[in-house]
């Protein structure tokens, strides 16, 4: 039941690759949601969890990683063993992710990965990230290009963009940011 086309063999066969397009948050932007007072206690938590991702660059899988064990080098430091790679990571802490360990004494309280992408958005539209922004991709071989609110695109992984983007522009070299 095997297929006979072999043409993907070939020296010629290009694979169709597109530039991905994703948002990330600047340092301004990561400081108006932290600086912004919340209505209520779940989106502070999102929140403090959001902003504890854009500095460390750690996945919302590896969330419930973090704790007081985690920490190292009297608490400046961050050790996780990612589920990902199953690699274990140092991570030097931004005061902001340590005033946010600090705050729920290491370990943050988690929610589910979809709760806390519908949470982020309410957020992000509180603090007032509605600037509108478009954003293609290809489906079916079509290109679809979407456009709403900043706010409406930001999800758990637009906390690791952000600590790429904002580590990169500060000058961290691309090895360091590539290993965590």
């Amino acid at each position: 039941g095997l297929h006979s086309n072999l043409i993907y063999k070939m020296r010629s066969f290009k694979k169709p690759v597109e530039d991905a397009e994703n948002i990330y948050l600047t340092e301004e932007e990561l400081q108006r949601i932290k600086m912004t007072i919340l209505p209520n206690r779940h989106l502070d938590n999102v929140r403090d969890l959001f902003l504890l991702a854009c500095y460390t660059g750690v996945r919302s899988q590896d969330y419930n990683k973090l704790n007081k064990d985690s920490l190292i080098n009297c608490g400046t430091m961050l050790k996780v063993r990612t589920e990902k790679t199953d690699e274990e990571v140092v991570i030097p802490l931004h005061p902001i992710a340590k005033n946010i360990l600090d705050k729920y004494n290491g370990t943050p309280r988690l929610i589910s990965n979809q709760k806390f992408n519908a949470y982020i958005k309410e957020v992000c539209r509180i603090v007032g990230l509605t600037e509108m922004i478009s954003l293609t991709r290809t489906c079916g071989g079509k290109k679809i290009t979407t456009r709403k609110s900043k706010a409406e695109f930001v999800s758990s992984h637009t906390a690791r963009r952000s600590f790429a983007t904002n580590a990169y522009k500060a000058g961290v070299p691309s090895l360091a940011i590539m290993a965590i």
